[in-house]
């Protein structure tokens, strides 16, 4: 957690069991609930959990000392997300009920396809061991600049109440207005959504993880407070 100044532990994954993997996309449902994706399937506890999985967190307590549960929240092998170029490394969950989701390559779900720089929503009709529901496309990266090289995978993202759409990418990243690298979040604000997909790009990064100390590093998860 960034406060703007400080950094603090938030989520200790190898205290309840997911050391051994990259949590991949998280969002924050509530202070002591988290949705989280992972880079590789692992078993936590008896629970599976594929690439295209979302499995949710019941903390008891946070912090250096998490404690708590997991459970499958979003079965993805039963809506499409079952090949290793379809895992999940970006979400988001939006007021109306969709969940948007990026992937690490080229998705091909029932109703749409993708690339790596597009948010997929999913609209649920069930959740769980069980999970169904429909696809559309929610943002087309390559309309707007995101699909100039491979190091433009977007890898994290938030949409703000405003709908302002956060992102991160997976290396460096240059459209209309604005650069960065993979430690950086910039801000698309959409004027249109869907096949067509046109965006306003802030010239000002909204976090330069340089100046913090991220150079190093990926931001490949963002949840804004």
């Amino acid at each position: 957690r960034f406060d703007g100044v400080t950094w603090s532990l938030f989520f200790d994954g190898s205290d309840v069991g997911v050391g051994s993997v990259d949590v991949f996309a998280f969002y924050i449902v509530d202070a002591d609930t988290i949705l989280m994706s992972f880079d590789k399937a692992i078993t936590i506890g008896g629970l599976p959990a594929a690439l295209g999985d979302i499995v949710q967190f019941d903390a008891t307590s946070l912090g250096s000392n998490t404690v708590g549960s997991f459970s499958l929240y979003f079965d993805g092998s039963d809506v499409g997300l079952d090949t290793t170029s379809e895992k999940i490394d970006a979400m988001e969950f939006l007021p109306d009920g969709r969940i948007l989701i990026s992937t690490t390559g080229s998705p091909s779900v029932p109703g749409v396809s993708g690339k790596d720089e597009d948010l997929l929503a999913f609209t649920p009709s069930t959740l769980g061991d069980t999970t169904s529901g429909a696809w559309a496309m929610y943002f087309d990266g390559s309309d707007v600049g995101l699909a100039d090289s491979s190091s433009e995978d977007i890898d994290a993202l938030d949409v703000a109440p405003n709908g302002d759409i956060y992102l991160s990418a997976l290396g460096n990243f240059a459209v209309n207005g604005v650069s960065g690298a993979d430690e950086d979040i910039f801000i698309c604000t959409p004027t249109s959504l869907g096949d067509v997909t046109t965006c306003n790009y802030s010239p000002v990064l909204y976090f330069d993880g340089s100046i913090w100390g991220l150079d190093a590093n990926d931001v490949d998860g963002v949840n804004l407070p």
